[in-house]
């Protein structure tokens, strides 16, 4: 019987020698990574041959090497077709024990069958761990239509996968086929396994629109209440920014010169006037959850100081919680900049003032306040140029972003930096899902300066992985653009696509209802658009006053 070959059919290149046959391949980002990494192998003759069929063998081996510190969970069997001198044989006999692999019927491996997709996505369920949603088992067929395709053993494994978004298609395939069946390339396999070991706050390794996205959870987020908008009322005559109340019972303007309005939403009437005096300047505010308080910087022209006050409704001065004494040269401008907000329970107050130039200061400090006591009870320190503080729903987190694509998520509690991610375009905005579970990033793409993309990534609270990625059809002409407070729905406008919603579940459009005797232009250049902290009302800061949507919800 003539012996097997005893030597691996691919060898380790070095960075330095980058395979020469995946440029422009679908994948050569991700197969670069993994080339210079070393967890993936290419041929001796400098070509990685992404688009040739994996055996078994050849998947056993890339599985040891991707995941090296795998615990054994069974013994070791013997196969009839694999003999000790055969190249993969610690490899198989490796993948076995972790229960990535097992054999067939007869006590055989079968090394050099090449490996179907199902079965590669199922190896790395079972050897990774992965747990199936029930929602995707049975969701499996609405999202693919050769669904009938999957063997009955696999339905659990390929939901586990679909919601750890290692199910990559071809470029070439159909968006609703799974084709489960066909024999994975190495291309194929290199992705499902680049997948596999994103770490917390890491973004996929390949081109998100080729990953198949799992059916969102019915609690997130719910049906879109946007489709049936309807405008509201306007308020005042002119407004610079707009701030809610957590309970979407009242809505602050703020006019320089004139300076804070509270407003009944339901009535439209006024409730109170914070004046802003001579030598004073409003630089921003935010309402406690009630609006009983009121929040907000105040610049003093004539003696450089800054302040925090804090009010109740009939303009008393609660507290003083800080006081900023500027050197004489200091001059007051558009790259200075102040941030405000409660937590929704109103018990935290979370404030930024500083410089977002990073030529004059290389970090900034977040404070977040304990309102009862009237002190810090956290200092969270940032890069500059800081762009947004939130708080999760249920309070205990706190996130923010800056302009350079960084986002920070904090535990209130205890100040604890929870996850870090760094986007490889800019961010546009953030906010947490109503049940606090997830916080979701708008981020832009860009060619040559222009917007061409809008994504909104969902990250999951208790792990920091991505879990969803929506790509909307945002137009790139758009300016205006803000996520709703619940996370269900992104508002874009702009001259050329008009004023629109778009659903965050399933990109369903709809446009705003424009308020009578209300020039377009008005809306398109709108100072500041702000959804209610819950989803439900929609307000724009503009220079013929504050205007006012609600959902019909």
């Amino acid at each position: 019987m003539k012996p097997e070959k005893t030597e691996q059919p691919f060898n380790l290149l070095t960075p330095d020698e980058i395979w020469l046959d995946i440029e422009n391949h679908w994948a050569e980002n991700c197969l670069k990574e993994l080339g210079y990494s070393g967890l993936f192998n290419g041929y001796p003759d400098g070509q990685f041959k992404p688009d040739n069929l994996m055996t078994r063998a050849e998947f056993a081996a890339a599985l040891k090497k991707a995941f090296p510190n795998t615990p054994a969970k069974r013994k070791a069997i013997k196969f009839a077709d694999v003999s000790s001198s055969f190249w993969a044989f610690e490899a198989i006999r490796w993948a076995y024990e972790r229960q990535f692999l097992s054999g067939y019927p007869g006590g055989v491996f079968k090394p050099q069958q090449n490996i179907p997709r199902v079965q590669a996505l199922v190896a790395l369920a079972s050897g990774l761990n992965l747990e199936a949603n029930p929602q995707l088992i049975n969701s499996l067929n609405q999202l693919f239509e050769d669904s009938a395709e999957i063997p009955s053993y696999a339905n659990s494994g390929v939901a586990a996968t679909l919601e750890k978004r290692i199910v990559v298609r071809h470029p070439n395939s159909s968006l609703k086929k799974l084709t489960p069946n066909k024999p994975a390339t190495r291309a194929e396999i290199a992705v499902f396994i680049a997948q596999s070991i994103l770490q917390p706050g890491q973004i996929d390794r390949v081109d998100s629109q080729l990953i198949t996205e799992p059916l969102i959870s019915p609690d997130f987020p719910p049906a879109n209440p946007w489709k049936n908008n309807q405008f509201e009322r306007k308020l005042s005559e002119s407004a610079k920014a707009i701030a809610w109340s957590y309970n979407e019972q009242v809505i602050g303007t703020y006019q320089p010169q004139t300076g804070i309005t509270l407003w009944d939403v339901k009535t439209g009437n006024s409730i109170e006037i914070i004046a802003e005096e001579n030598n004073q300047i409003y630089l921003s505010f935010a309402l406690n959850q009630t609006a009983e308080v009121i929040a907000f910087y105040v610049y003093y022209t004539e003696t450089k100081e800054l302040s925090i006050k804090l009010l109740n409704r009939t303009s008393q001065v609660i507290q003083t919680l800080e006081k900023i004494q500027f050197l004489d040269y200091f001059i007051l401008d558009e790259k200075f900049l102040t941030l405000l907000e409660f937590s929704p329970n109103g018990e935290i107050l979370a404030t930024f003032a500083g410089s977002i130039d990073p030529q004059r200061s290389d970090y900034g400090e977040i404070q977040l306040w304990n309102i009862q006591q009237g002190k810090t009870v956290q200092t969270l320190i940032i890069p500059p140029r800081l762009s947004q503080l939130v708080f999760s729903h249920d309070s205990q987190k706190f996130a923010t972003y800056n302009t350079q694509g960084e986002v920070k998520v904090w535990n209130v509690s205890t100040g604890e930096l929870l996850y870090t991610w760094k986007e490889e375009t800019s961010i546009d905005d953030i906010t947490f899902s109503i049940d606090s579970q997830f916080l979701l990033s708008a981020v832009l793409g860009f060619v040559g300066g222009f917007p061409i993309s809008t994504n909104v990534r969902v990250w999951d609270m208790s792990t920091g992985m991505l879990r969803f990625n929506v790509d909307l059809p945002v137009d790139r002409t758009s300016e205006n653009r803000t996520l709703s407070g619940d996370g269900r729905t992104y508002y874009a406008s702009g001259t050329v696509a008009g004023a629109n919603f778009f659903y965050v579940g399933n990109n369903d459009t709809f446009e705003l209802v424009f308020p009578p005797n209300v020039s377009p232009m008005t809306i398109y250049s709108a100072k500041q658009n702000l959804f209610s902290p819950q989803g439900n009302l929609f307000a724009m800061a503009t220079s013929e006053g504050a205007l006012i949507w609600n959902s019909s919800y």
